[in-house]
């Protein structure tokens, strides 16, 4: 039989930046003090670092990177290339304080731990003004939006400044509000806007921190209160005014007008508030009651959509969070895990999405509840997560989620003029906000969001600033600090097991290896050198405000870079099928950097496209997590560690893996026919699951734009030389007869017919739905399969072909030779190869049965 010449294998390397030494996580001492420069006026010991003028931390064990980048790789390092992206059209534009890009700071006393705007009103605590990005978030061009960041990067207290700037019902007054907010950036800068929507809507605030239920009932309960707290100034707001309008703030709004509306639309308000009484009136509430309470904040949207003439806000403050509750309650059934996210699925869809009076919906929270069982009650929200608005579309959150540059240089001249003790006795002020800025930037930035590249953690940020008060610039220390990661760990993040450590210690060293170049890079030339050697700080401050986020460098990144990036930024991301089991069996290790991105722990890189460890503090933390599941992961004792070998599946054997898949089926004792029938790719999936503890991953109905694979086997990073396979199950009808009528020779060989009909119209199928996702996906595999079984009853029938990869990224039919047959056992097997150099394997009849 003629035989096509196999196309080239791949010969193209990617470059990847190795160092052999030990690095310490909390400095880069050799090389960041090499790299200072006179002129700047700073030095090593003024920043009293771990690595600059206290002992060093101990070097910290990351598994198998241990380094140390060597000094000259920052002497090598070209300065990063400006982006040649247009930056994104946003409302928000840099602060000016007198001149100075520093963002301006309201109230007086830095504080941390709270979020309410009246609070920091009340006290007259210290607020940073980011009253821009409500423009924003109000007229981006999506109804409901949910924007997603780790943990206390100030996403709640943001949603509390929207809700007093819009809100027309609060329990601040409509004067004292305005004192305030005609002062903030918002006014001075959008006056229009201002005027159009300052207290002009009625503002619906659902707080879902605290959901934890633990049975059907009990989230009934605690969506009780929930709607219970969200509603009741409204409903307060119109027993007023139905009853005279005696006392009544309506703010902005004619006093006369609102009235008459009211006493013209007055069935509908009392409709509205008796729904309310009748449900919080309610003593003992139950899941017989979700409907109602589903119904009180719909009805009062109507209520004053016919007095205001505007449609509602809703805000939903860490919407994730009863998702997550759930997930992690070992005491609860999968069935009723599900029924309780369908409760709550249900409750936000009838306010979000069934509503006709609402105008906008806001939710924030840290992770995308949609991959934790969120059901379609919010599939019409357009979800932004960090790396939302980089190359796209902005990102509305982006300026009111965190600290930026001038954020952070705001805060620092508001706590040093006003709040530090030393001012008084330091000789040289400025030269310690110096200080302060370039520890910033060295040791907490890290973080992005859509365009911004410089995104700082507010908590690190205003905790470090307290600890200042009995501190002077020779004490002051930025290393070994916990700022953040002591206000809590994440369940996701911690107890979690690992199905395969290997393919997770790929991408952990990756991610090391990323973190410890930006170091390098941010001291030789990036925002590190650029705070130290500007001669004015308001100068260096603009630079790094002004910054937009760079483009991918293709030559820098790794195969592992690429396959990082997939799984945090791409949409495949959302396919995640181990998330649906979440809490109850291990996770692969692409889940898991999944959640710790969303998390926190991993950020989008300097250079765009790729990921990293924001920073040291981060970084010790993941080094902790690594060592955790680690040792969760018994990989010594796993007696499936080696079963893969066995299958074919890394070696691109798919005869190996077809006769595994027989033996399954025949061998397997208690897999009656009809269960093996109903169960195939079960079946399947279970003898591959072997092959996720080298790292591969395995997915059933995984989609892609024109249909869905059944079973997909992709490998993870590292895998490389590694095939990718694509899997088209179908099923042969068993026929009529007894099992012994079937299983003659005559029979079966009726049957093998038409099963390798259906295995060929699979595998056109495949081709048809699939291909092109696949092509994309295989992205650096060398050989990719497309592999169609037909079942009948315990026997099958495979149709495989092979292609090979190709540069410039294209792919070859590679024809099997017959040697790639030639260990087909002939007493259970047959095999041969077609024209077109594809193979073909029954188990329907053998080759004995064949006569050779």
């Amino acid at each position: 039989m003629p035989r096509r010449g196999a196309g080239s294998e791949r010969a193209a390397k990617r470059k990847r930046v190795s160092y052999s030494e030990r690095v310490e996580i909390d400095g880069l001492s050799p090389l960041a003090d090499s790299q200072r420069t006179e002129s700047s006026g700073y030095q090593p010991s003024e920043v009293g670092s771990s690595d600059r003028g206290e002992p060093s931390q101990p070097a910290v064990d990351v598994g198998r990177l241990s380094l140390r980048p060597p000094a000259e790789r920052a002497a090598q390092t070209p300065a990063a290339p400006a982006s040649s992206r247009a930056p994104a059209v946003l409302h928000r534009a840099p602060s000016s304080v007198g001149g100075s890009p520093r963002s301006k700071v309201h109230g007086g006393n830095i504080v941390t731990g709270d979020s309410a705007w009246n609070r920091f009103i009340g006290k007259k605590l210290a607020l940073v003004d980011k009253s821009l990005a409500i423009l924003d978030v109000m007229e981006c061009d999506s109804t409901v939006i949910a924007g997603l960041y780790p943990r206390r990067m100030g996403k709640s207290t943001f949603l509390d400044l929207l809700r007093n700037f819009l809100a027309v019902v609060s329990e601040t007054s409509f004067p004292k509000r305005w004192e305030r907010f005609s002062q903030y950036e918002i006014n001075e800068k959008e006056p229009e806007f201002f005027r159009e929507h300052f207290a002009r809507y009625p503002v619906f605030k659902l707080t879902m921190k605290t959901q934890d239920p633990t049975s059907i009932d009990d989230a009934a309960c605690q969506l009780h209160v929930a709607v219970q707290d969200a509603a009741l100034y409204h409903v307060r707001f119109l027993r007023k005014l139905t009853s005279g309008g005696a006392g009544v703030d309506l703010g902005p709004y004619d006093d006369d007008d609102i009235k008459e509306k009211a006493h013209s639309n007055r069935d509908i308000i009392d409709d509205a508030i008796k729904m309310f009484d009748r449900v919080m009136d309610r003593g003992n509430i139950g899941a017989g009651d979700i409907a109602h309470i589903s119904a009180v904040i719909p009805s009062l949207m109507d209520a004053f959509f016919h007095l205001l003439g505007r449609g509602a806000v809703v805000l939903v403050d860490e919407y994730d969070a009863p998702f997550l509750n759930v997930n992690k309650n070992a005491n609860l059934t999968s069935a009723t895990k599900d029924e309780i996210k369908a409760i709550y699925t249900r409750f936000l869809g009838a306010i979000l999405k069934d509503s006709s009076f609402l105008d906008r919906g806001v939710l924030v929270g840290v992770f995308d509840a949609n991959c934790l069982g969120l059901g379609s009650g919010l599939n019409h929200a357009v979800v932004h997560l960090a790396h939302s608005g980089m190359a796209d579309e902005p990102n509305p959150f982006q300026h009111a989620f965190g600290f930026t540059a001038p954020d952070v240089w705001g805060v620092v001249n508001h706590y040093v003029d006003r709040q530090w003790p030393g001012r008084a006795t330091c000789p040289d002020v400025e030269a310690f906000k110096r200080q302060i800025m370039t520890g910033f930037v060295m040791h907490f930035d890290g973080y992005r969001i859509g365009s911004v590249p410089h995104v700082f953690n507010p908590q690190a940020v205003l905790r470090f600033l307290l600890d200042l008060h009995d501190k002077t610039p020779a004490t002051t220390r930025f290393g070994g600090r916990r700022d953040w990661v002591d206000t809590g760990c994440l369940w996701l993040v911690t107890a979690v097991q690992l199905a395969s450590m290997d393919a997770f210690d790929r991408y952990f060293e990756r991610l090391v290896e990323v973190y410890f170049e930006q170091r390098v890079d941010a001291v030789a030339g990036g925002p590190v050198a650029v705070v130290e050697s500007t001669p004015s700080l308001d100068e260096a401050v603009g630079l790094l405000g002004a910054e937009e986020q760079s483009q991918p460098l293709a030559e820098s990144a790794t195969a592992v870079d690429e396959d990082l990036a997939e799984i945090c930024m791409g949409s495949r991301a959302k396919d995640l099928i181990d998330l649906r089991t979440l809490g109850e069996e291990p996770i692969s290790a692409r889940t898991a950097v999944w959640l710790l991105y969303q998390a926190g722990y991993i950020a989008p890189a300097a250079t765009a496209g790729r990921m990293a460890v924001p920073n040291a503090e981060v970084l010790r933390e993941l080094v902790r997590y690594h060592q955790t599941v680690a040792d969760l992961h018994t990989r010594r004792s796993d007696p499936l560690r080696c079963a893969h070998e066995a299958i074919g599946i890394r070696d691109g054997n798919p005869v190996r893996f077809v006769e595994s898949l027989h033996a399954a089926l025949v061998r397997s004792p208690g897999l009656s026919r009809q269960l093996a029938e109903l169960n195939y790719q079960q079946i399947v999936a279970a003898l591959l699951n072997p092959v996720t503890y080298i790292g591969f991953d395995v997915r059933c109905e995984d989609p892609a734009e024109s249909g869905w694979a059944d079973v997909v086997v992709s490998p993870g990073a590292g895998q490389g030389a590694a095939a990718f396979y694509v899997f088209e199950l179908r099923r042969q009808p068993r026929g009529d007869g007894d099992y012994n009528e079937l299983m003659a020779l005559d029979s079966r060989r009726a049957a093998e017919d038409a099963a390798r009909d259906l295995a060929l119209r699979g595998e056109m199928q495949a081709r048809d739905r699939y291909w092109q996702a696949a092509m994309v996906r295989a992205r650096g595999c060398r050989r990719l399969f497309r592999v169609s079984i037909a079942f009948w009853m315990h026997r099958m029938y495979a149709v495989v072909k092979r292609y090979q990869c190709q540069e410039p990224r294209g792919w070859a039919s590679e024809p099997f030779a017959d040697a790639d047959i030639r260990d087909v056992p002939p007493e259970s097997m047959a095999a041969a190869i077609d024209g077109g150099g594809d193979i073909h394997i029954s188990t329907i009849v053998s080759a004995a049965e064949q006569g050779g």
